[in-house]
């Protein structure tokens, strides 16, 4: 049971790194769209990047019985956009356990010369609990530290570009929640 607990920190430090806010009035709306916030280079590059990807890899649990493994996991986005500012909202389809769902999660993203990194400082994620972590995406792959309450860890992997039949719905899986 603790290590579904963790299993669930990790998948939510990487994907929900996130506070809700409200997108289904956003999505009820019917009034056509407008034209989202402009982009500057290094964010088009940002979403070219991670729009339909997988993120394939692992994570670790630091301390206890876990620190010596590493869990594979396995994570589509299915696409990005710049809500203001260095606020953009990640769609990532989660499947865990006989949940599956696709998750829009609005995230701050700070910038270390031309690479995108994913923050969150103790943010409260209903029904699951308060998670903190940095994740930067560079050259093809990710890494980052997640906390979600005692149990901490590392992540990492490569981002590749997600099957043509998982890019539409996202698809997300992980080997270690089997």
């Amino acid at each position: 049971m603790r290590t579904i607990r963790t299993r669930r920190a990790a998948v939510v430090a990487l994907l929900t790194l996130t506070c809700s806010i409200p997108l289904a009035a956003r999505a009820a709306d019917d009034t056509p769209a407008k034209p989202g916030p402009a982009l500057n280079d290094r964010e088009r590059a940002m979403i070219d990047m991670l729009t339909g990807a997988e993120l394939v890899g692992s994570f670790s649990v630091v301390g206890g019985e876990q620190s010596d493994k590493l869990h594979k996991e396995s994570y589509t986005i299915v696409d990005v956009t710049k809500l203001q500012d260095n606020l953009f909202l990640f769609r990532a389809r989660i499947r865990y356990g006989d949940r599956d769902v696709t998750m829009p999660m609005p995230l701050p993203v700070i910038w270390s010369g031309d690479t995108p990194v994913i923050t969150l400082t103790n943010a409260p994620i209903p029904g699951l609990g308060t998670f903190s972590a940095r994740v930067l995406f560079a050259d093809g792959m990710y890494a980052g530290t997640w906390r979600h309450g005692e149990h901490a860890g590392h992540l990492f992997g490569e981002i590749k570009r997600a099957k043509p039949a998982d890019a539409g719905d996202g698809a997300a899986t992980d080997g270690a929640a089997k």
